[in-house]
Parts: C-alpha cells; sequence; structure tokens
C-alpha cells in the first residue's frame, strides 16, 4: 500500500482467526504489509478497529485515513527485524528526554516544569529503578547506564507492536519517560502532551501563538490520540 489513494479494489473485509492471532481479509484473501507479510493481529479488538479502516474507505483507498494499519504494518515489516535499532532509537529520547531539560529563566517556567516532570521523573525510578539526571539549559547531560540499563530491559520486554506504538508516542512527545507514563497509565494521553508542550504552551500564553504552530499542535495531538488508542488494544488480552 503506497502513500497515494488507490482505487478501492474489494466489498467485503472480515477478521479470520488461527491459533490466536487474528487477520485480515479482503473479499476471502488475507491482507497483507508492503512488506508482503500476513497482516496478523495479537488482539482481535484490533483486528476489528483495522477492519473498520478498511470498511469505510470510500471509493478510493487513502492510506493516511488508516493508522492503526500503518502502526501495525510498521509493527510487522520493520519492528520485528530490526528490534534491537527501534530500541535503541527509543533509548535515545530516553538519553536527551525533554523532562530533564529545564529553563535558566524565567523562574515561573522552571516552577511549571519541576511541577509538572518530577513527579514523573518519580515515578519512572519507583517503576524501573531509574534514577534520570536533570540540568539547567541546553547542555547536553550524559545519562549513566545505571538510569538507562533498567529502561533497556523494560523496553526489551515489549512485544513488536507494543514497541511500534510506544517509539511512535516518543518521537512525538520528544520523551521516553511520557511515553512510558502513558503506556503504564501513569499519564492520560493529554496529560502526556501537555507535559511535552509545557514550554510551547508557556510561551503562548505570553505571547500568543501563531496558526502554524498551532496546527502543528493540533496534528501532533490527533496523532498521538491514535497512538493512545493503538497501545490500550495492545494492552487488551
Amino acid at each position: 500500500m503506497t502513500a497515494q489513494s488507490v482505487k478501492r479494489f474489494y466489498k467485503d473485509v472480515t477478521v479470520q482467526s488461527a491459533e490466536g492471532w487474528f487477520g485480515i481479509a479482503l473479499d476471502g484473501r488475507v491482507l497483507e504489509t508492503p512488506g508482503k507479510l500476513a497482516l496478523v493481529l495479537p488482539q482481535v479488538e484490533l483486528a476489528e478497529a483495522i477492519a473498520d479502516e478498511w470498511r469505510e474507505q470510500g471509493d478510493k483507498i487513502i492510506p493516511s485515513s488508516m493508522p492503526l494499519t500503518k502502526l501495525a504494518n510498521t509493527a510487522i515489516d520493520r519492528t520485528a527485524v530490526q528490534r534491537e535499532d527501534v530500541c535503541e532509537q527509543l533509548l535515545g529520547f530516553g538519553r536527551s528526554d525533554v523532562v530533564c531539560y529545564r529553563a535558566d529563566i524565567p523562574v515561573d517556567l522552571l516552577q511549571h516544569q519541576m511541577a509538572s516532570w518530577d513527579p514523573i521523573l518519580d515515578w519512572v525510578h519507583a517503576q524501573f529503578g531509574a534514577r534520570l539526571m536533570t540540568g539547567q539549559g541546553i547542555a547536553y547531560i550524559q545519562q549513566d547506564d545505571a538510569a538507562m540499563d533498567p529502561l533497556r530491559r523494560a523496553i526489551s520486554e515489549s512485544d513488536d507492536f507494543r514497541l511500534t506504538g510506544l517509539c511512535n508516542v516518543a518521537a512525538i512527545l520528544g520523551s521516553l519517560v511520557l511515553a512510558l507514563a502513558l503506556d503504564r497509565g501513569r499519564l492520560t494521553q493529554e496529560e502526556a502532551f501537555l507535559a511535552a508542550h509545557l514550554d510551547e504552551l508557556y510561551q503562548a500564553e505570553k505571547w500568543g501563538e501563531d496558526w502554524e504552530a498551532a496546527d502543528r499542535k493540533a496534528g501532533k495531538r490527533k496523532e498521538l490520540s491514535h497512538l493512545a488508542r493503538f497501545l490500550q488494544f495492545i494492552h487488551r488480552v
């Protein structure tokens, strides 16, 4: 399936099951990923949601309107065969996590950051045994192995679908910490989004926000909602 729309070529969409996995069939033919692998899902609810994305297509198939399908394709075609690379990419967001970098000035922004981010860092420490260091300014903070190793173990325990969701969430939020907090139910989708964009929201309140910045945030918020839904399906067993 390419990024461009193509003419719809099927009528019926059904969910098939076999040995605890669930696939999508278009007019009886098993749906495949772009990598020509069978699109099989670990939860029937996720399979039904993806089937609905295909049912809801009109005369043309528009890939951008099927975010769950895209995530499942990524889990099967990329994450499953590049797990180590995906884990390292995800850990990279932890090594330069947005919640670890604090403002020098103004003081009230620093206070907002501390009030929002410190409880989440405390939760990460309690949950995983990872104590991340923080600093003021833009100088790079070198996180030690004692902090990163527990996070590496937690990430590596995730299946391909969950790992895919986590990596995409971290990319949007600029934070492994917030991605884990959302995944584990410590933060809601909106709480995670607001925490990740605290600095931008502060500036907007002080000086106003242009329409381009507002449009970008709206797009990120929408994408995050799809990812949060994807992770909710993955947690169902």
